[in-house]
């Protein structure tokens, strides 16, 4: 073994010459991966005049193995190995440093089996490194000579390691990334949450120095789906394909209201978390949960995002269920007889925890309102007898350790009367994942007056059994055999047998298929308690639909003993869903109906839409639906299915086309008929039997014969504004039928009070066109005297003016004296200012002869006078 100093690599340089190296560099330099490592081994084993060339790595997971990337041997290239490096030379290298064996590697190396069966003599290995410094795999040259020129192989292989080290990282490096990518791309693709990314056409920005509104706008028409998996597809119930290029307005469709506030407010804070109630490509509604994230470009805009979505709407449904089941459990533990209550406890502890739950009986019983023992959760055990709290110590412990449920017999003083009361407690444990209590559920009884006797135990078992027979609803029980054992009041009168007739029999009997009730007896069997929907059968052999929740029967040991169920008769339910149909129906009509006519203001267009609704809920041949004008007229705005004869009553006929032609309306004054009473009495009218009932006022030649009629009245504020007529249903009409237009007739009372209305705005609007025509003459005559007066006054308008033209004259010569005049004055202030001041200079020049006494200052007083006069006429000079 040996290791090379930069002065042995210089002399490997000085002895072989540059050039060689230059050519085994220049031979590699070009090539990478795979056929670097072919070029290179081959250029080491000629150049080095070597047998074997070669280069390996480690192989993950394999502790001392190495494979071979590329091998030359014996002048050409030879297929890649594996082999174990223990006892071999190459062991030695991956220590981490150049190992030479110029001569009898073989007797070295005794357990390398390579060695012997290729006769090699002599060995040069480098370690190659990673860039974290550890060895990861070997470049070796091997000969069946002793190595000459040992320096120059031993230079030459230290040179190129760095460059094979490298490229075998980038390799492995490529490999682990191609493999990250598979494995992304398998992931995308076969995961269960939809995957998507949606891309902008250009890049947006998103700060206060935009118009969010304006780049919202952009957003959903021009972000678009670039990729996405096969979950993400089913979401919507398409294909992967047909959902590339999908914009957030094709996906808001049903809502763009909805979908700009969640772009907001993923666009606010970079990313978003929400559940939204979208659409598939069928229409129907599907609520997704995701998860979504922006993408940014290097200036900090956004250029798309990437979503995870998750399909919940089973979840949604299941939650609802589960509050509808929640509902129904607190109906139950309320209308009990019972306290029902839970508390959160602990086995070393058991007196005293969070009271998380005492249902209303708790007053009844107890005489405490059940918030008293939520707020204060030592009330309860203040009411226990002294002398009970021994074996309610005992019992309670047995309960714990042994995590089942089980019963507990105290006395506790009542809140009001302060005398105790016999409590049967019935406990169940409640446990955590780890099999610990954590708390307990319990139904307290009020058992006072009686013992742990059979009396006590009968009185209980009627208690019971009162329970389920007052029950509304149906309380079946069965054996293991599926056989009833229990069939309360409320299922008697449901089914229609007496208790006697199915007590034995298989519970089969109650099922309008036998297939159910083996399906229904094997879910609560397997999952410990069901509730479902499902078909009964009566004794009569009518078919119904009931809510059944079933659930287990042990005995005291846990083992089951059979199944109870509460079952419900939900037909009025159901009823009450074709009722809302119905009526949903009706309204979406009328919806339609005022829509149509909101675009369009075709009165008889939305007229139609509501007779053809009406028609079809009652099952009607034909009628007319008419608005009450003034008169009273009743204007028929839409009819159908009523074909007049044209030949009968021809004049009839004839007039009744042209008026529609024409007005677009029927009108009928006469009320002394089945419509006229709807009218007159704002009641509705049914009539099995028109031809003989007294109301009716007979039909005009030619009118179709009417078998049947029902009349409703249109009422707005308790005031008939119209009417919906049909006739001819096949069995007549009953409350039903009744029933169903005037839900029909209340929803249009205000679009035919609206056409009332209308009618009479028509009406104004020519009135005041005949008062404006009015207006306009009295306002010809009004501009004829303003025209003449306008001429006199123009006349006595020019006096004035030249009145005014002679005055202004005056002014300016008055103007003009007044200049005159005041430079006069100028001149003379001028005059007087340059005498005073001749004047002040000559007492000056007299002063100076007299300095004191009086005198002097008899000069200085005048001298000063003066100056201030001559001050004042400068000022008005």
């Amino acid at each position: 073994m040996s290791g090379l100093s930069e002065k042995d690599v210089s002399g490997a340089k000085t002895e072989f010459g540059e050039e060689t190296l230059w050519k085994i560099a220049q031979a590699v330099s070009a090539a990478t991966g795979e056929e670097f490592f072919r070029s290179l081994v081959e250029h080491l084993g000629k150049t080095l005049g070597v047998a074997y060339a070669l280069v390996a790595e480690l192989v993950p997971g394999k502790e001392l193995t190495v494979r071979t990337v590329a091998v030359f041997g014996q002048g050409c290239a030879k297929e890649n190995f594996e082999y174990s490096l223990a006892g071999t030379p190459c062991e030695t290298v991956l220590e981490g440093r150049l190992c030479s064996y110029p001569d009898r590697v073989q007797q070295r190396f005794p357990n390398d089996r390579m060695l012997v069966d290729l006769g090699l003599e002599s060995y040069v290995g480098m370690p190659l490194m990673d860039s974290a410094h550890r060895a990861f795999g070997v470049l070796a040259v091997l000969d069946t000579r002793p190595m000459s020129h040992l320096s120059f192989a031993e230079a030459t292989l230290q040179i190129f390691a760095s460059r094979a080290a490298a490229e075998l990282e980038r390799r492995r490096a490529e490999a682990e990334l191609q493999k990250g990518k598979q494995l992304l791309e398998l992931f995308f693709s076969q995961s269960l949450g939809g995957f998507f990314f949606m891309m902008l056409d250009e890049p947006v920005r998103w700060d206060a120095a935009v118009d969010k509104e304006q780049v919202l706008d952009y957003v959903f028409t021009h972000q678009r789906i670039t990729k996405t998996n096969e979950a993400m597809a089913a979401h919507y119930g398409v294909s992967p394909e047909t959902m590339l290029g999908r914009t957030p307005q094709d996906f808001f469709a049903h809502d763009p209201d909805q979908g700009r506030r969640l772009w907001r407010q993923m666009f606010d804070t970079g990313r978003l978390h929400t559940e939204s109630e979208e659409r598939k490509a069928d229409g129907a509604p599907v609520w997704i949960e995701g998860d979504y994230l922006c993408l940014y470009d290097a200036q900090g805009r956004i250029t798309g995002h990437f979503g995870i979505q998750r399909d919940i709407t089973e979840r949604r449904r299941v939650e609802n269920e589960l509050r509808q089941s929640e509902a129904l459990r607190r109906l139950v533990l309320e209308s009990t007889d019972a306290v029902v209550y839970m508390v959160e406890t602990t086995p070393d502890n058991p007196f005293s925890g969070e009271v998380k739950y005492v249902s209303s009986r708790a007053k009844g019983i107890l005489g405490y309102p059940p918030a008293d023992f939520v707020q204060n959760p030592n009330l309860w055990r203040s009411l226990i007898h002294p002398e009970d709290m021994p074996a309610l110590a005992v019992s309670t412990a047995a309960i714990y350790s042994g995590k089942e449920p089980g019963r507990r017999f105290y006395r506790l003083r009542h809140g009001t009367t302060g005398q105790y009361r016999w409590i049967q407690d019935c406990v169940v444990p409640q446990l955590d994942a780890t099999g610990n209590v954590v708390g307990i559920f319990g139904l307290a009884l009020d058992i006072t007056g009686q013992k742990k006797t059979e009396e006590a135990l009968r009185a209980s078992e009627e208690f019971a059994r009162s329970l389920i027979e007052s029950s509304m609803d149906m309380i079946i029980a069965v054996d293991r055999d599926r056989k009833i054992i229990q069939f309360n009041r409320a299922a008697e009168r449901t089914f229609g047998y007496s208790r006697g007739e199915v007590l034995g029999h298989p519970v089969d009997l109650l099922y309008a298929e036998p297939q159910e009730g083996w399906a229904v007896n094997s879910s609560v069997v397997e999952s410990g308690g069901a509730i479902r929907t499902v078909l009964n059968r009566r004794k009569n052999g009518q078919v119904f639909s009931s809510l059944l929740s079933a659930s287990v029967l042990r005995n005291a040991q846990g083992d089951p003993m059979g199944v109870m169920g509460v079952s419900r008769d939900v037909t009025d339910l159901k009823r009450a869903e074709e009722l809302l149909r119905s009526k949903t129906e009706q309204l979406s009509a009328v919806a339609e109906a005022m829509t149509n006519f909101l675009s369009s203001g075709d009165w008889r267009a939305a007229s139609a839409r509501l007779l053809r609704s009406a028609l079809r809920q009652t099952g009607s041949e034909y009628g007319f639906v008419g608005v009450l004008v003034e008169g009273p007229v009743l204007r028929i705005l839409a009819h159908e299915g009523i074909v007049w004869h044209s030949t009968i009553n021809r004049p009839f006929y004839e007039q009744a086309l042209r008026t529609y032609r024409e007005s677009g309306y029927l009108e009928f004054k006469n009320f002394k008929n089945l419509f006229g009473t709807v009218i007159t009495s704002a009641e509705a009218v049914i009539a099995n039997e028109p031809a003989s009932d007294p109301r009716a006022g007979g039909l005009p030649p030619g009118h179709p014969q009417m078998r049947s009629f029902l009349g409703v009245p249109i009422l707005r504020s308790s005031e008939v504004v119209g009417m919906i007529g049909v006739a001819n249903r096949p069995g007549g009409y009953l409350g039903a039928e009744q029933t169903q237009l005037e839900v029909l007739s209340q929803a249009t009372g205000v679009l035919y009070d609206s056409y009332r209305r209308h009618q009479r705005e028509e009406a104004l609007e020519a009135e005041r066109n005949r008062m404006v025509e009015e207006l306009q003459k009295a306002r010809a005559e009004l501009e004829k005297r303003v025209q003449d007066r306008t001429a006199e006054l123009s006349q006595t308008n020019a006096r004035l003016e030249e009145q005014v033209r002679e005055r202004e004259r005056a002014e300016e010569q008055i103007a003009a004296a007044l200049k005159e005049k005041e430079v006069l004055l100028r001149e003379i202030y001028h005059r007087t200012k340059n005498n005073l001041q001749v004047l002040s200079s000559l007492i000056h020049l007299q002063s100076e002869y007299v300095r004191h006494g009086t005198e002097g200052e008899m000069f200085r007083e005048s001298q000063n006078r003066i100056q201030s006069m001559a001050l004042i006429h400068e000022k008005l000079y």
